[in-house]
């Protein structure tokens, strides 16, 4: 494991260094000089890789409504809205969202993005989106985690981004978690 660390990093240092002389080199594509250009557009292509798989979440419940005598002691139950964003992880209707999203929800409902959904604003703001109910299959409120499910087929799934295998037996790892 030690050697595999030591290999990587030397990896990831000599391609640090030659990868972008050998990219001022290249006549068929201009260097990004910018290292602000080169984060900004290694978000836009995350962005259009996982959009199609996240979908927007409508839950309805009843809590305490806001009152605006605060020396009222009467508490007033009422219907509550809210919105929270979730992804597809299984083609067949699994859906991964924060449990705090979907918590006392009396309905849970599932906006997925149109089918050609590629990150842009026209595609988020299009109107061409499916509304459909949702049940709550798994919750954990210790690691803010809910499962829903949706009577949906042939969903596009978020898809695995990292670049390294990974051992079958070996957790996957999140980026800035120990």
């Amino acid at each position: 494991m030690f050697l595999r660390s030591r290999f990587l990093l030397a990896l990831v240092l000599v391609l640090t260094t030659f990868l972008p002389a050998l990219a001022q080199k290249s006549p068929t594509k201009p260097a990004l000089e910018d290292p602000l250009e080169r984060w900004n557009d290694s978000v836009d292509a995350l962005v259009k890789r996982v959009w199609p798989s996240v979908v927007q979440i409508l839950v309805t419940s009843y809590g305490p409504r806001e009152e605006i005598d605060r020396g009222n002691t009467n508490v007033i139950v009422g219907r509550q809205r809210s919105v929270g964003s979730g992804f597809v992880i299984d083609g067949d209707g699994y859906i991964l969202t924060n449990a705090h999203v979907v918590n006392g929800a009396q309905r849970i409902q599932v906006v997925l993005p149109p089918s050609d959904a590629d990150g842009s604003l026209n595609t988020a703001l299009s109107g061409r989106t499916r509304t459909l109910p949702a049940r709550l299959v798994g919750f954990s409120s210790e690691i803010d985690l809910a499962l829903l499910k949706i009577e949906a087929k042939d969903l596009p799934k978020v898809q695995d981004l990292s670049t390294e295998r990974k051992p079958s037996n070996e957790r996957p790892s999140i980026p800035g978690m120990a």
